[in-house]
């Protein structure tokens, strides 16, 4: 086989799966669908109505259409599971998107959830950042020791001139000063990373929906 006629197989392949991945449901799922069953999970899961579209498009190849009326009703069911303080709550915590998926009445309860989830995550990825950036900075303060550490060797060696030492202890001024700088932003670090840590508990702490 050919370069040409590979890169067209290898095409057609990538072109297959891109389409298989795009497909919501498989030739055996449209032509054995219960749409009310379908449609009762696509709202547990808090998707868009829009999400119809796709199944139509999916199952469009297989000369299957859609029952609208009982996707509908099924998914109106669906997000009444969804649609609770409860499942807000998970959502917001593990950092997933609220699609304005549910109704007024009971949008309230899953609002407050949801945005105390968020609450949660947001905290703890502050935490985990501040807690790299202090890893970074302890890092380099501990590279910054171990060069003061050469200098002074260096410097106290037998033969070194005088212009030689001189620029040595130029040289441990200043990485003296730099240190004391890496010493002063983790400190402060800490002190954020306490701030923070407290945030957290005491979300954690009084969490409603635990």
């Amino acid at each position: 086989m050919g370069i040409s006629a590979v890169m067209r197989l290898m095409g057609l392949l990538l072109l297959a799966v891109l389409i298989n991945g795009c497909a919501t449901l498989g030739k055996d799922e449209c032509l054995t669908a219960n749409w009310e069953a379908i449609g009762y999970e696509d709202g547990t899961r808090g998707l868009e109505a829009s999400r119809i579209g796709k199944h139509r498009s999916a199952c469009a190849r297989h000369g299957v259409t859609p029952d609208l009326e009982r996707y509908t009703q099924g998914r109106e069911q669906g997000l009444e599971e969804y649609c609770k303080s409860s499942v807000g709550y998970n959502v917001g915590v593990r950092g997933g998107r609220y699609m304005n998926v549910c109704p007024a009445y009971n949008e309230r309860d899953f609002l407050a959830g949801y945005r105390y989830g968020q609450d949660i995550y947001k905290t703890q990825s502050q935490l985990r950042s501040l807690k790299n950036k202090l890893k970074s900075q302890e890092t380099q303060r501990d590279e910054i020791i171990q060069e003061i550490e050469l200098k002074e060797e260096e410097i106290i060696q037998s033969g070194v001139s005088p212009l030689i030492r001189a620029k040595l202890l130029e040289e441990l001024i200043s990485l003296s000063a730099e240190m004391e700088n890496r010493e002063a932003m983790i400190a402060d670090l800490y002190d954020q990373i306490d701030d923070v840590n407290a945030e957290l508990n005491y979300l954690q702490a009084h969490n409603p929906y635990q």
